[in-house]
């Protein structure tokens, strides 16, 4: 009777062990996955903040254009005129959208 609960013990404690071995892995895979968003929702962020700050840029360039631009009919024909300083600014506006 004695060896058969001990059995019994041993085989429950042996089970035991193994259930709280998985557990353990399920929370080390989870908190590694938890660690992985976090680092990509960051990313993300980065890239989301990196992305409004050049739309600002652009939408202040493009005001800037807009307002310092002044357009001529001539002779039945469209002449625009642009001051350097609109030219300017919409080189670096290109130049900075294919460098994207």
């Amino acid at each position: 009777m004695e060896g058969s609960s001990l059995g019994d013990a041993l085989d429950f404690l042996s089970k035991e062990l193994i259930r709280l071995e998985e557990e353990r892995n399920v929370h080390a895979f989870s908190m590694l996955a938890e660690r992985q968003r976090r680092i990509r929702e960051a990313e993300e962020s980065g890239r989301r903040q990196v992305e409004e700050r050049r739309r600002r840029e652009e939408d202040e360039i493009f005001k800037q254009v807009n307002c310092s631009c002044h357009c001529y009919v001539i002779s039945r024909a469209w002449v625009f005129y642009m001051p350097l300083k609109c030219i300017m600014l919409c080189f670096q506006m290109t130049s900075s959208a294919w460098n994207q």
